[in-house]
């Protein structure tokens, strides 16, 4: 997860460390779903487009990174804050 600094910011993680998760992530997709990326029909190459942005985001779903140096929380915001008395 990406620690969520405001409403509308979020920390940023550093390119190197982002390209070293990115590696890892494709050096573990099976091999034809990288080797779909040098397909010459447009479809095809589409399909693998996609299914490696579903692997990507699969993994990187499952890490929770963080920056010691954040000065914010590092818990994410609610996406349905609770209210504090019933709204009725």
């Amino acid at each position: 997860m990406f620690v969520k600094c405001s409403h509308y910011l979020m920390a940023r993680i550093d390119t190197l460390a982002l390209a070293h998760y990115f590696e890892v992530a494709l050096g573990g997709a099976a091999p034809q779903l990288v080797a779909g990326l040098a397909e010459t029909d447009r479809n095809r190459h589409r399909t693998a487009v996609t299914m490696l942005a579903h692997h990507l985001a699969e993994y990187m779903s499952r890490l929770e990174i963080v920056s010691i140096d954040a000065p914010c929380a590092p818990d994410p915001l609610p996406i349905f804050p609770e209210f504090e008395s019933d709204p009725r």
